[in-house]
């Protein structure tokens, strides 16, 4: 397997616990189906948009800069916010609701994804952001001793 592909890969693996950490700290104490389906969400949202953040930004063009790294770590946490939120209200849909429902029901699932990772960014942000520029820093310098 390529080294680029590896390197998004444990940058994924890396965003999907930051996801399930901030995850973690929002559902404490917490047992109904809508935690564990917020934990999944992130975790999944985290895997996606730190392999495509690493991917676009430093593997693919193959220039590992220090400032690359932080920003890609910092755009997987910014987008992950977006991404977790939609998964958590489609997934909310597809499992708890009825699928013969009104057609604007996704539409409005969509929007409110949206809503809910704009308020999620605004809360959990100051925590989420600066987790995922470190990741990115330290990315870059393990990929620098390899």
């Amino acid at each position: 397997m390529p080294r680029s592909i590896m390197e998004s890969l444990n940058m994924g693996a890396a965003c999907s616990l930051a996801g399930l950490l901030a995850a973690w700290t929002v559902t404490i104490g917490k047992h109904d189906p809508g935690a564990v389906l917020l934990l999944v969400s992130s975790c999944i949202a985290g895997f996606v948009s730190g392999y495509n953040a690493w991917w676009w930004l430093v593997a693919r063009r193959q220039q590992a800069s220090r400032l690359r790294g932080i920003l890609a770590g910092a755009l997987a946490a910014v987008v992950g916010h977006f991404l977790a939120s939609v998964l958590f209200f489609f997934n909310g849909y597809a499992l708890l609701e009825n699928w013969n429902a009104a057609p604007n029901s996704l539409q409005t699932n969509a929007f409110g994804g949206l809503f809910l990772g704009g308020m999620s960014l605004v809360a959990m942000g100051w925590f989420t952001i600066p987790m995922g520029a470190v990741l990115g820093y330290f990315g870059v310098g393990l990929r620098k001793v390899a």
